[in-house]
């Protein structure tokens, strides 16, 4: 739930489904309509955002970072209408703010982060672990450590792929996490389940 007006919630939703299942230009233009519509609904500014990075994150081609960045800046200057909310756009705002001068990596890291913080202040709130998980995905590198970072980010996406089986994200970043020859048994049911919900 959002705190943002009433109207725009299932419009915000959507959004959020079509974000996980990286539909990002679909994305961005579902939470620009609830910018439209409410102007002080600062977390349609974090959804804008991350879509504009796409797949790449903190490593998007400077000319998105730049878009994005301008584009976010205005709703800096606006509280959040929750604290998570701000914790939410106060992590996308790692993940662009020194694009110009400071390495990926290193705003990858500020980014998981803070994604890491709203999941320990907000235990049930499963898009901040679906996120942050999907963040280990994206930076996970090769040979064994890469291995145990996408184990990490499988240890967070099973539970919820076992409790909520239509949950585009939890579904759609199982696949992702077990791309490699080790870990590939584990995304076939996801995978299965995947196809028909997108």
């Amino acid at each position: 739930p959002i705190s943002c007006r009433y109207e725009v919630q299932s419009r915000f939703d959507a959004g959020l489904a079509l974000l996980h299942s990286f539909e990002f230009r679909e994305a961005e233009e579902a939470f620009r309509e609830v910018e439209r519509s409410d102007p002080k609904c600062v977390i349609a500014a974090w959804g804008v955002a991350l879509s504009t990075t796409e797949r790449s994150g903190a490593d998007a081609p400077k000319k998105d970072l730049a878009k994005g960045w301008v584009e976010l800046q205005p709703w800096l200057a606006i509280k959040a209408g929750t604290e998570r909310e701000q914790m939410y756009v106060n992590a996308v705002r790692a993940m662009y703010e020194g694009y110009d001068k400071t390495p990926g990596d290193e705003r990858w890291r500020e980014y998981l982060a803070r994604m890491q913080e709203i999941r320990q202040k907000y235990p049930d709130d499963i898009n901040a672990s679906l996120f942050y998980g999907l963040g280990l995905t994206w930076t996970a590198g090769p040979g064994p450590q890469g291995i145990q970072q996408r184990r990490e980010a499988l240890a967070i996406f099973l539970p919820i792929f076992e409790r909520y089986p239509n949950n585009p994200g939890a579904a759609h970043y199982i696949i992702h996490a077990a791309d490699t020859a080790e870990l590939c048994a584990k995304a076939l049911p996801a995978a299965r389940t995947y196809a028909a919900i997108a």
